[in-house]
């Protein structure tokens, strides 16, 4: 007998675990798209994001657990501190391979307990259940990857558990803090990481959760061997287009966005940062790992095959991080003034421990530096800096509350964010069509949720003409195809025109979806955020005004897309003359 997908409850005010069968009209949307639905469904748009009424939502992708090459990513997302708003983060590691196979459709926890400021709590999900126990004070204001070696082995049943936990960030409850998960060795180097997720965790006084499915695996397929065809084809095509990433990890970017004047440099003041961008890029990076014994072609969730994540080894061949990616690396490399990868490691391995996000929080580091809190290129003080929030001190909490309040607690003008959530490595003024995503995305300056890299859709990246449908299209096949699937986002540009998705969501699910069927999906989900939005009072569109009147270097540009083209961007009625919706 097919065992059915389940929803469990977990109340923290009264501490108490329920379950309940999932819903009909919720079979076939997972992560993204499950959560905004259960937002709208459920939540008051106007709750406070560390409020008893806000929820903490862990939702599987349509795939996660099944044989779907690059399937094992795992959606988080509840209303955002940051942008207050709706959000969703998601993170590799095998925790949505776990919750998939024992068939686990969402977790969502309500509530505040009523306890000690210095009280936490660990959940522990099995087969058998979930329970809620106290947490030790042995990991009470520890970091991440301490906490998760503890409860890994203290609550773990076997050696593949995955933990969740939030460090002294999500303690504090500070608006950029993340939630931090295990990889597939244990370390806790896979982030849930932008919108301030970490604080609402932190909030419901959850310091950890562990996940051990225990080997079991109920997924099933109504036709397992047209699912088995379409991921076996799949797969060889995503083998193949992804070979630059498995070579370099995404820190290959760092070139492309540096020749066409996009990288972020000297707190987004100019966008090439001349011979110096070599000295950080993935090429450099792969060397480094062959010459001390990291590891390169790492792969971040079962399943991966692309396996662009990195392991970074110090000059005695000792763990740092991993993996380092090229948001972190840019925005404390070129944005801070540093063309060192061992200090950019080592501040990446601070945020994660820490448990905050790395792009928020490198943007703020760049913004320390302009306000003359950090010289440029200190070094040794920007990791001190860091080190401030570990510590929990007043300057500790502003830090680990992301670059807006930074930059406003600090009086500066020049702060690269929109709706309250740091933008990623990629100026506007150099790369439009991200800019125009930053502008209009449902949560705020997030690359991965429409990102129009140069030569994306065959546009020029400095031009205004066309970003508007191909941004339109980027966000409606992230949002369903990629954020609900559980596929990594680097899977996205293997879709000519997503025949392998429709596939497998009929092989797996037993419909007859088309492709047009699939793109609509993705425009109800956007639909979703967007009321939630509104009902928040978060702005449909939001652009700092620098970008408007500081021109760029090398290029001089602005960002310049039009309001009109912005607007249209989520009025679903009005079809762009270029936009076409079934390319990727």
């Amino acid at each position: 007998m097919e065992k059915m997908e389940k929803i469990y409850r977990v109340n923290m005010t009264d501490q108490t675990v329920s379950v309940e069968p999932t819903p009909e009209c919720y079979r076939l949307i997972g992560g993204r798209a499950l959560i905004t639905q259960i937002m709208n469904e459920e939540m008051d748009p106007q709750c406070h994001p560390i409020g008893p009424n806000n929820k903490l939502i862990i939702a599987t992708g349509l795939f996660n657990g099944t044989t779907a090459p690059c399937s094992g990513r795992i959606s988080i997302g509840a209303k955002s501190p940051l942008t207050n708003g709706s959000k969703e983060s998601n993170a590799g590691g095998p925790t949505g391979t776990m919750l998939g196979r024992m068939k686990i459709k969402a977790i969502i926890i309500e509530g505040l307990p009523k306890v000690g400021e210095d009280d936490f709590f660990v959940l522990r999900v099995t087969p058998a259940g979930i329970e809620i126990l106290p947490a030790p004070q042995e990991i009470i204001g520890k970091g991440c990857y301490e906490t998760a070696r503890y409860c890994k082995k203290k609550y773990g049943y076997s050696h593949t558990a995955s933990v969740l936990t939030i460090g002294q960030a999500g303690e504090m409850r500070a608006t950029a803090a993340c939630i931090s998960l295990t990889n597939m060795e244990g370390d806790t180097s896979r982030q849930a990481g932008r919108g301030g997720l970490g604080a609402v965790m932190g909030s419901k006084k959850i310091k950890a959760i562990v996940i051990d499915n225990r080997g079991e695996n109920h997924i099933t397929y109504a036709d397992p061997k047209a699912y088995r065809d379409a991921s076996y084809r799949l797969a060889k095509i995503v083998n193949k287009a992804g070979k630059g990433l498995n070579a370099y990890g995404t820190a290959v970017l760092v070139t492309p966005i540096n020749n066409v004047g996009g990288l972020p440099v000297r707190n987004f003041s100019e966008g090439t940062w001349d011979d110096r961008f070599k000295k950080i890029t993935g090429q450099e990076l792969h060397r480094l790992a062959d010459e001390r014994g990291g590891q390169w072609g790492h792969s971040c969730h079962p399943g991966c095959c692309i396996a662009c994540s990195n392991v970074v080894a110090d000059k005695d061949g000792e763990y740092v991080t991993g993996s380092l990616e090229f948001e972190t690396v840019a925005l404390f490399g070129s944005n801070c003034d540093i063309d060192d990868l061992d200090c950019i490691a080592r501040c990446d391995y601070k945020c994660d421990d820490y448990g905050v996000d790395s792009i928020d929080t490198s943007v703020a580091a760049g913004i320390a530096m302009e306000a003359g809190v950090i010289e440029w290129g200190d070094k040794e003080g920007l990791e001190a800096f860091l080190d401030e929030m570990g510590k929990k001190t007043p300057l500790g909490r502003v830090i680990a509350c992301g670059a807006a309040t930074f930059g406003k607690v600090f009086g500066q003008w020049r702060v690269s964010q929109t709706k309250g959530q740091a933008t990623a490595a990629y100026d506007p003024r150099g790369c439009k069509g991200t800019g125009a995503t930053y502008a209009t995305s449902t949560m705020g300056g997030d690359h991965t949720v429409g990102n129009a890299l140069p030569g994306r859709g065959g546009i020029d990246p400095h031009s205004t003409e066309k970003q508007a449908g191909l941004i339109r299209n980027l966000q409606a096949y992230s949002a369903y195809m990629i954020d609900s699937t559980g596929w990594c986002l680097f899977v996205g540009p293997s879709f000519t025109k997503l025949p392998f998705a429709v596939e497998l969501i009929n092989a797996k699910y037993g419909t007859s979806l088309t492709e047009k069927d699939v793109y609509k999906m993705g425009i109800e989900t956007l639909k979703n955020e967007i009321k939630f939005n509104r009902a928040a009072g978060v702005p449909d569109i939001d652009i700092p005004e620098f970008e408007k009147v500081e021109p760029l270097p090398p290029h001089n540009d602005v960002f310049n897309v039009s309001m009109e083209d912005m607007k249209n961007i989520h009025n679903f009625d009005y079809e762009f003359p270029e936009e076409k919706t079934t390319d990727w």
